[in-house]
């Protein structure tokens, strides 16, 4: 869960975060709170992370093999969902490959990018 200083503040962001579309940008859908100031994005599930399957891949040959083969794609895939983050004025803070999020045919979205802090989101009202 994440905190913010104010309710203002949290509906700011997630108004101008659920105006993120981008095919390699997991939506926001919407957030859940204990109304306490802390809070958490709601987004659609994806059973596979990047994590994941950097994880099963050291155990399986042939999975390192498939695996090879799509890095460059994915990793492509990874630098245009955080272009379209940060031409909206959005940084990930927190990437990483279990916030790089694979659906069945290894293509990539983004999870986790509104967890910056609200200083850096520097480009919201602009949105």
């Amino acid at each position: 869960m994440s905190r913010l200083h104010s309710h203002a503040e949290l509906i700011e962001q997630m108004v101008a975060l659920r105006k993120l579309s981008h095919h390699h940008v997991l939506p926001l859908l919407g957030l859940a709170t204990d109304g306490m100031r802390n809070y958490c994005h709601i987004m659609p599930y994806m059973a596979l992370s990047l994590d994941k399957l950097l994880r099963h891949a050291e155990k399986s040959r042939q999975l390192r093999a498939a695996f090879g083969a799509q890095w460059l794609p994915m990793a492509c895939s990874i630098t245009e969902g955080l272009d379209h983050l940060h031409s909206r004025g959005v940084g990930h803070w927190a990437l990483k490959p279990s916030n790089v999020m694979l659906d069945p045919k290894m293509g990539v979205k983004l999870t986790d990018y509104g967890r910056s802090p609200s200083w850096l989101l520097y480009g919201l009202g602009q949105m």
